[in-house]
């Protein structure tokens, strides 16, 4: 007989689970909601932990497909800026233009409030320019070609507004038109 646990009731380090196990481990986990303390400890655990290029991609891949919950109706329901919005350069992008702001928004000078980052060449008109849409480009495609779309990353082609001085800036959501 193979000792699966430790005298503390610990699974050991090496041994293979039955799969059965883990199934049942899964069904019983599913839908329930993790408490401020469990998030709390998983966000420290994975604090300061930087992705490599292949690790992304292997995330990307788990849940490509059928298995993405973007996937309904035989086709994906996201779109381009949902991509680039999710990938590690645009997060630093954003935050670069938040502290070169002294997070405070450029046109109401409040501070404290929900911030957001505006490109001031729009988003579409970037993407339209480096001929990037939806149908052709494939998450692998763009996380490994992210850096040479240099104008989406640009801190210069970015500024710092609240949330209700970004909708009336914005022309993509009801703003100013021919901005």
């Amino acid at each position: 007989m193979i000792k699966l646990r430790d005298n503390k009731g610990r699974f050991v380090k090496g041994h293979i689970v039955p799969k059965r196990w883990i199934e049942n481990l899964i069904k019983c986990n599913t839908g329930i909601k993790f408490t401020e303390e469990r998030k709390e400890k998983i966000s420290k655990g994975n604090k300061g932990k930087t992705r490599t290029i292949e690790q992304r991609l292997k995330y990307g891949l788990a849940k490509k497909g059928e298995k993405c919950h973007f996937f309904k109706d035989g086709k994906y329901d996201r779109t381009l800026g949902e991509k680039v919005r999710n990938l590690k350069e645009y997060k630093n992008w954003r935050t670069s233009v938040f502290k070169r702001d002294d997070y405070t928004c450029q046109k109401c000078d409040e501070r404290g409030l929900y911030l957001e980052a505006h490109h001031i060449i729009p988003f579409k008109f970037i993407t339209e320019e480096y001929e990037l849409s939806f149908n052709d480009i494939t998450n692998k495609f763009l996380i490994l070609n992210a850096s040479k779309y240099e104008k989406l990353w640009d801190i210069n082609n970015g500024i710092t507004y609240c949330k209700e001085c970004h909708i009336e800036e914005d022309t993509f959501r009801g703003g100013k038109i021919g901005n």
